[in-house]
């Protein structure tokens, strides 16, 4: 598994993305597809999508302010397909049928941690009985991360991140929309998620850890019955 990014160089890194991106987005002209919508923007209520989750209900933070936090409803996010068109024609496609990318990081502290790590075990409990696929669950020391798929006909209709990593920082990741499962990783490198964009690593270190594992457990020899 490669290792992954300290919590401060991640704030930095979200930070200086979402500018850049927010940049970009200015000084680049309207295409027509975000005018159209532009035109037609009435305020979409997101929570009528089947790959929603409302994080805020959880209540984990009250007022406190996300150190990042990245919020793209539909028309800025067919800019960012229109400004990765030529260079991820595919990424860029799938880009455009995403209704909502948001991401918030909170900082951590002793006393809030352990309530934290309670309520986000609670919410995987309730996304796998809302009809949620786990595809990824690590639990180690000081790392509890959940990646959750709610399935479509042919297509994702949601993913859910929530990691608590290095007792420090609580990452919250919700992507509605259709979205292609070959381009995960690609959306995980556009939008700095670690969690998707290195999805092939984790599932491959558990495969290999249970593999491991498998090894070492002593082969069980059946005895021979005593006539």
């Amino acid at each position: 598994m490669n290792e992954r990014t300290s919590g401060k160089e991640r704030w930095r890194r979200g930070a200086l993305w979402t500018a850049a991106l927010l940049a970009g987005l200015l000084l680049m002209p309207p295409t027509g597809a975000a005018q159209e919508k532009k035109k037609k923007e009435v305020k979409e209520d997101y929570s009528k999508h089947a790959g929603y989750v409302d994080f805020a209900s959880m209540g984990l933070f009250g007022e406190e302010e996300a150190v990042v936090e990245i919020y793209l409803h539909d028309a800025l996010l067919a800019m960012v397909a229109s400004m990765s068109k030529n260079a991820e024609p595919e990424l860029s496609d799938m880009l455009g049928k995403l209704k909502l990318v948001r991401v918030q990081k909170f900082r951590l502290g002793d006393a809030n941690l352990p309530a934290v790590e309670s309520k986000v075990s609670d919410l995987a409990g309730k996304l796998e009985k809302g009809g949620w696929v786990c595809a990824v669950r690590v639990r180690e020391e000081n790392d509890n991360v959940y990646v959750y798929f709610k399935m479509g006909e042919k297509l994702l209709s949601g993913i859910t991140v929530m990691a608590v990593e290095n007792g420090e920082t609580a990452t919250f990741v919700n992507i509605v929309g259709d979205i292609d499962p070959e381009q995960i990783g690609r959306l995980g490198k556009k939008f700095d998620i670690d969690e998707l964009h290195n999805l092939k690593d984790w599932e491959h270190g558990a495969k290999d850890k249970a593999h491991d594992e498998s090894k070492e457990k002593p082969e069980s020899k059946e005895k021979p019955e005593k006539k």
